[in-house]
């Protein structure tokens, strides 16, 4: 005979904790954005929101507050569908701009609670240059596919890293690393023409430069050596660290010497490409050089080169982003790029990098971690990719659990306590963003220990929901010691 099961015993919903990392993300957004409730009063406003929408300050109405609108623009807004549709409304310029355009707010309504309606403000754009249409377009094209190839990538990544534990052969371990230094690069070179399309700010670091450069160049030496080009490179390692993206860094040096390659297909014999680096102390940069011996640049291409979707290339050979991208990168780090002709012949490729600034002092190293491991429920329909993280996680003392989808999370979370939910984005069934309300409603402390984990970093829509759910994101593809470093940061123990 069996029991029935008591109960579980109803718990007053605590207060919503501080989301500090969404609050973090939301005021530091470079778009205008606020949070109002059902009266259209702001709960939350970036900088972003009351730089565009507050005006001079002068005598006129508080444009940055719903509430001050005119009543044809706070109905629209009140028409937001429950479902999360969006609504458009298009205001007049703040007081005190004068014949400035006009402003046009994206109103959609958020399940979070009670209503609430998250409003996104730009201002209204007279007409777009081609290049600038073309970039948007590339956007939308890029958010529709990077998705699906960032969980391709990160299969690949983690097999690779799977494999990479059993090889014993130091020969088959370095084919490994360069399949997931290619995997990562891969990656990085979508996330790049995101950037490029969205102008999202890059991460940065201090880096030696010559090293950065010597992995750069075994990503394209087979390249290299089938056509024929001998390369020379000259990367002291005593020059000081700049301050950079080391991956970003290291696409802008296989961009610059991939075009010279290709340039030197159109010469004879001998083709080389010389690559060097030096150390400016008066002006504090480092300066990369990447100089051929090829045609050279034509005047009136040299003056377009940089320019992006601009190229010479035969169709299919060539996007014209990447002198594009490297421009993109180097300049967000308060450096240079030019482009001349050699007069020995051949053109000359100058990136100039500003030396990092002296790092702080280390903090001191992290206690041990305590005994005994957490129990963490890893929630992905991806079989392959959930049962690798959870012999990540196994390896490191946690006992983890794998569940296919929302509804089988739900299951396993009413038969016991996880301390941190591991949960992919979209999957068959019941995803992630309704798991998350499920459990917003019904278990809001299980709510606030989950880790989302998505491939889908072009949707904005989702972005929204991150910001106002307030909780970690990690973005696939990830390796090894990224995963584990928030995993531990969570649970609140030292990597």
């Amino acid at each position: 005979m069996t029991t029935a099961r008591p109960p579980r015993p109803v718990r007053e919903r605590p207060p919503r904790p501080d989301a500090r990392l969404g609050d973090l993300a939301f005021a530091a957004s470079s778009e205008a954005q606020a949070v109002v409730d059902g009266g259209f009063r702001p709960l939350r406003r970036n900088r972003a929101w009351i730089a565009l929408l507050a005006g001079d300050g002068g005598d006129g109405p508080d444009m940055a507050d719903p509430r001050h609108w005119p009543d044809e623009a706070v109905a629209r807004i009140a028409a937001a569908p429950a479902d999360g549709g969006a609504v458009v409304l298009r205001l007049a310029p703040p007081p005190g701009e004068g014949a400035a355009t006009a402003i046009l707010v994206t109103a959609r309504q958020v399940r979070h609670g009670r209503r609430r309606l998250l409003l996104a403000a730009r201002r209204e754009e007279a007409g777009l240059d081609p290049a600038a249409e073309r970039a948007a377009a590339l956007g939308q094209l890029l958010a529709s596919i990077v998705h699906e190839l960032n969980n391709q990538l990160s299969t690949i990544l983690a097999q690779s890293q799977l494999l990479s534990r059993t090889v014993r052969s130091q020969a088959h371990l370095g084919r490994l690393e360069r399949i997931v230094e290619a995997a990562r690069q891969s990656a990085r070179i979508v996330t790049n023409l995101l950037d490029l399309a969205r102008r999202r700010p890059i991460h940065r670091a201090a880096l030696p430069l010559a090293e950065v450069t010597a992995r750069a160049v075994e990503l394209v030496r087979g390249r290299l050596e089938q056509a024929g080009v001998e390369l020379v490179a000259d990367l002291p390692a005593d020059l000081p660290t700049v301050t950079g993206d080391a991956t970003g860094l290291r696409q802008v040096v296989v961009n610059l010497l991939a075009n010279a390659s290709d340039a030197l297909a159109e010469v004879p014999g001998p083709r080389r490409l010389w690559l060097t680096l030096a150390h400016d102390p008066d002006g504090r940069m480092v300066e990369l050089r990447v100089a051929d011996n090829g045609p050279g640049i034509p005047p009136a291409i040299l003056k377009r080169i940089f320019q992006p979707f601009f190229t010479t290339k035969p169709e299919g050979k060539g996007t014209g982003l990447g002198l594009s991208l490297c421009v993109s990168q180097v300049k967000e780090l308060g450096g240079s790029i030019t482009a001349a002709n050699r007069t020995a012949g051949g053109a000359l490729f100058v990136v100039r990098l500003p030396v990092a600034q002296p790092a702080q002092p280390e903090p001191p190293p992290p206690a041990p971690r305590p005994a005994g491991g957490a129990a963490v429920l890893v929630i992905d329909d991806d079989t392959g990719l959930g049962r690798y993280i959870q012999s990540l996680l196994r390896r490191e003392g946690h006992a983890a659990d794998l569940a296919a989808d929302g509804a089988e999370a739900l299951r396993r979370i009413d038969r016991r306590r996880y301390d941190l939910l591991v949960t992919d984005i979209h999957m068959p069934g019941m995803d992630g963003v309704e798991l998350y309300r499920r459990l917003e409603s019904q278990d809001p402390e299980a709510a606030r220990r989950i880790l989302f984990m998505t491939g889908d970093i072009a949707n904005a829509e989702l972005e929204q929901f991150f910001l106002l759910a307030g909780r970690p994101v990690i973005a696939k593809p990830f390796d090894d010691h990224r995963f584990l470093s928030v995993v531990a940061q969570l649970l609140r123990r030292p990597t």
